[in-house]
C-alpha cells in the first residue's frame, strides 16, 4: 500500500499530540525537544500548536517553534516564531540568538 506509510506517521503524530495534551508544561517541553534533536522537525511543529495554544506566553514554545522552521529551511517563519518568543519575553536570550543567527546569514545588518 502507497499510502500506509503517511497513514502510520499521522496515527503516530496523533498519539503523540494526546500524550503531549496529557502532559505537565516540563514533560511537553521535553517531547518537543526530543523530537527537535532528533530532526523530526514536522512532528515537532504538530506537536507545538496545541502546546501553543495551552501557552502561548511560553517564549520557549515559540524558540522550539522556530528552530523546527529553520531545520526545515523556512527561515520566514522561524524568523517570525522568534519575533513572536521576542514579544512575550523581549530579554529571552535563546529568540535573540537565534533571530541574529538567521539575519546574519540573510545579510542584514
Amino acid at each position: 500500500m502507497a499510502g500506509s506509510g503517511h497513514v502510520r506517521a499521522a496515527v503516530v503524530i496523533l498519539l503523540l499530540q494526546a500524550v503531549v495534551l496529557g502532559q505537565s508544561a516540563n514533560n511537553r517541553i521535553e517531547i518537543i525537544a526530543s523530537a527537535l534533536r532528533n530532526r523530526e522537525f514536522d512532528s515537532a511543529l504538530q506537536l507545538l500548536q496545541p502546546a501553543l495554544k495551552a501557552s502561548p506566553k511560553n517564549p520557549q514554545l515559540w524558540m522550539f517553534q522556530g528552530l523546527a522552521y529553520s531545520g526545515k529551511g523556512d527561515q520566514k517563519s522561524a524568523l517570525n516564531s522568534y519575533q513572536s518568543a521576542l514579544k512575550v519575553s523581549p530579554d529571552y536570550l535563546p529568540a535573540l540568538e537565534g533571530a541574529a543567527q538567521l539575519q546574519y546569514e540573510a545579510g542584514s545588518p
